[in-house]
């Protein structure tokens, strides 16, 4: 069912950067998901490649930035932008990731 995200849930998904979004959506809630909204799990990753580019900056004891800045070039994709592809997708909400995985 269609909602009205606080601000700050709003702050989020602009600061993900994925677009304009006219509508939020959460579940209704009922007896077997304890009127959460949710049924399930689902998993949400973020998959470092340790490709030979990035070994060679892990040994040269690159900063944190770097080694980030390379594994964005080389397409990881991290775990809020995995997260907030689920709100796009109106399989979550911005206030379930906030609580369970967002990393500000």
């Amino acid at each position: 069912m269609p909602y009205q995200p606080s601000p700050e849930e709003i702050g989020v998904w602009e600061k993900a950067g994925l677009g304009e979004k006219h509508v939020f959506y959460h579940g209704e809630g009922c007896v077997f998901c304890a009127n959460t909204g949710f049924q399930g799990r689902i998993g949400v990753y973020e998959v470092l490649r340790v490709t030979d580019a990035m070994k060679s900056l892990i040994v040269a004891n690159a900063t944190h930035d770097q080694l980030k800045e390379m594994a964005a070039e080389q397409g990881m994709v991290t775990l809020q932008e995995q997260a907030m592809k689920l709100v796009e997708r109106d399989v979550s909400t911005v206030a379930e990731i906030m609580r369970t995985i967002y990393v500000i």
